[in-house]
């Protein structure tokens, strides 16, 4: 990852992506699809795409939480009216996937505990809350209904 936290793209990939994207422009305007958006690109895919289209994204899908906070992106697509749309909002559940300088995954983060034992909130809704702080929409993933029904309850 850049120092910013957004990805850093092993490979320069703008030919194809262009193409796709012209493909996508004709399904709006043949009305088959009403909005078209992009996946993990980064700032600087974004401003390519941006140069060449016709129809800007409407929504870009990247990895959004505490530890990956893509400050970058979220500040163009602020800037250029793009949605951002943040996948993994309650970061890894894997006890030893955690970025170097943190000991814990943010469910179980002290910062994250005590917000939601003040506020009388699960750490799941306080990492929710985060990223829609940040005029993110938010992907959590959950086979619960009890926990989705708790993911709707971040006010």
């Amino acid at each position: 990852r850049e120092p910013d936290g957004s990805p850093n793209p092993i490979w320069n990939v703008k030919v194809e992506y262009l193409q796709t994207w012209t493909v996508l422009e004709k399904l709006v305007a043949q009305g088959k699809v009403k909005s078209i958006g992009v996946s993990n690109f980064t700032v600087d895919q974004i401003e390519h795409l941006l140069e060449h289209c016709n129809i800007k994204p409407a929504v870009h899908q990247f990895e959004l939480h505490p530890y990956i906070s893509q400050r970058a992106l979220l500040g163009h697509h602020a800037r250029h009216g793009i949605q951002p749309m943040g996948y993994s909002p309650l970061g890894s559940s894997f006890d030893n996937r955690w970025p170097a300088g943190q000991s814990c995954t943010l469910l179980n983060h002290p910062v994250v505990q005590e917000i939601a034992e003040s506020t009388g909130k699960t750490p799941a809704q306080v990492l929710i809350r985060w990223s829609l702080e940040k005029q993110a929409v938010v992907i959590p993933k959950s086979v619960s209904p009890h926990r989705i029904q708790q993911n709707w309850d971040v006010q």
